[in-house]
């Protein structure tokens, strides 16, 4: 009774009626006009019925960064992460700016598919690849043509080389 008004416990019925109409708590307030909103949020709180926020330590944030670095699937990320939904997760990266590498799907072009997989090993997006090789946006797309010219540069950048091999008979 800290400001003069009696403090009431709460009955069943008030708890049933705060499970029937959560999360519209407009609908609790007309429901229980004599509880405030601060009061049926933290019944609601105390009932289990809403989510708890969770304060991010330094570390899970840096081990979220680099899971999102390595570009993990989303089971390995919630396994990582045991009591948090996905939606969670993905809004603390999106938060801090990390930003999710996916592995390149294949091509079927053993060229292009081996180009995206080492840019992937040595975590350069293929926006960055196509930006560092001045290929307009080549390693992006999902071209199926092979030019030899946007090859021989991602050899050379990788430090690899091209070679032709030709059948031995014509």
């Amino acid at each position: 009774m800290s400001d003069g008004q009696p403090t009431c416990r709460w009955t069943k019925a008030e708890d049933d009626l705060l499970r029937c109409g959560y999360p519209d708590y407009k609908q609790m307030q007309a429901s229980l006009p004599h509880r405030s909103l601060n009061a049926l949020r933290y019944r609601c709180r105390c009932l289990g019925m809403t989510s708890s926020r969770h304060i991010w330590t330094n570390r899970e944030v840096r081990c979220l960064l680099e899971l999102f670095r390595r570009g993990v699937s989303d089971r390995d990320l919630l396994a990582s992460f045991p009591g948090m939904r996905l939606a969670q997760l993905k809004g603390k990266a999106r938060h801090v700016g990390a930003e999710r590498r996916y592995r390149p799907r294949p091509l079927d072009d053993p060229a292009l598919d081996a180009i995206r997989a080492r840019a992937f090993a040595a975590g350069v997006s293929l926006v960055d690849l196509d930006r560092r090789l001045k290929t307009g946006s080549y390693y992006q797309s999902c071209r199926r043509d092979v030019k030899l010219k946007p090859v021989a540069r991602a050899a050379a950048f990788f430090g690899g080389e091209v070679t032709i091999e030709w059948p031995e008979e014509i």
